[in-house]
């Protein structure tokens, strides 16, 4: 039977994600916080040992659960939906998504990635999406509403 992660967690980091931005933004101090919190310790780094933000630490934790792979999500990327700067979630969902390429996708064949897109500029998640899924194989789409919405985002296009 073949077991598969499918809701894994990239507790990423502001200074592995600082790595990964476009000019002006990665002049960005990286000990102001990126993204707007809500007040939960969405990282839970206080309830379990182990971190997962390495592609070492996401396969020993695959092994020691006995699956087969994983789809990577992003923890602190679950607060984009919150951010006002338009210029900023372009920004930071494409040095996301280089990372998760980079540090994940590229050095582990059993690790899967959902691209983070900027749902306040819908005009740049198409083109982000296919950056990802074209550029950084083995890509899929992360919606994020919007806190003030009261529909379901609606989905992409098939092209």
């Amino acid at each position: 039977m073949t077991v598969i992660d499918a809701d894994g967690h990239v507790t990423e980091s502001q200074e592995q994600i600082a790595r990964y931005l476009d000019e002006p933004f990665k002049r960005r101090p990286v000990n102001q916080f990126f993204y707007p919190g809500d007040g939960w310790d969405r990282r839970l780094l206080n309830t379990f040992s182990d971190l997962a933000g390495t592609t070492d630490a996401w396969l020993k934790a695959l092994d020691k659960g006995g699956m087969e792979s994983a789809v990577l999500y992003p923890t602190l990327g679950l607060f984009m939906s919150f951010l006002k700067d338009r210029q900023w979630a372009v920004a930071l969902c494409r040095a996301y998504n280089t990372f998760l390429h980079e540090e994940f996708v590229k050095k582990g064949q059993r690790l899967q990635a959902v691209a983070l897109l900027p749902v306040q500029v819908p005009e740049a998640c198409a083109p982000e999406l296919r950056r990802a899924v074209r550029r950084r194989a083995r890509f899929r789409c992360e919606y994020c509403r919007l806190p003030e919405a009261r529909a379901p985002v609606a989905p992409l296009p098939s092209n």
